[in-house]
């Protein structure tokens, strides 16, 4: 499983969409849950400079419901599943340059290879190389 991001950037007073991609890597299917935001799946690194402090996360902590069947995506080898995201529902993003890095995250058996579920703890899940946006005023 990989997991990769898309973004043109933004202005500071709108939308900054980012996509987020989950890729299946493996020889056979991965049943992933649905990538949607919430810190507990999907977490931001948000870094004005590579060297300074991530941004805090603004937005709403969302708690997880048990999923549905139809949050599941069964992807077939080389298949992949995206979700757009506005960073600035999340983020205080100022004008400048962001390097953004996601990491998935999933609860204990979101997600499953074959018949065997896949756990992720913090820091551990599948990370995205990073990416450079740029906020504008």
């Amino acid at each position: 499983m990989t997991i990769f991001l898309e973004s043109e950037g933004g202005p500071a007073t709108g939308p900054v969409p980012i996509t987020v991609t989950v890729a299946n890597r493996t020889a056979g299917f991965l049943v992933v849950l649905e990538p949607y935001f919430t810190p507990n799946l999907v977490s931001f690194t948000v870094n004005g400079r590579e060297e300074g402090p991530a941004l805090p996360f603004d937005g709403p902590f969302a708690r997880l419901e048990p999923a549905g069947e139809d949050r599941f995506h069964r992807l077939a080898p080389g298949e992949t599943v995206s979700v757009e995201f506005d960073l600035a529902e999340h983020f205080s993003l100022q004008p400048g340059e962001y390097m953004v890095v996601a990491e998935y995250r999933n609860p204990a058996g979101a997600s499953h290879e074959g018949d065997r579920a896949i756990t992720f703890e913090p820091g551990e899940g599948p990370t995205s190389p990073p990416i450079t946006i740029e906020v504008t005023g």
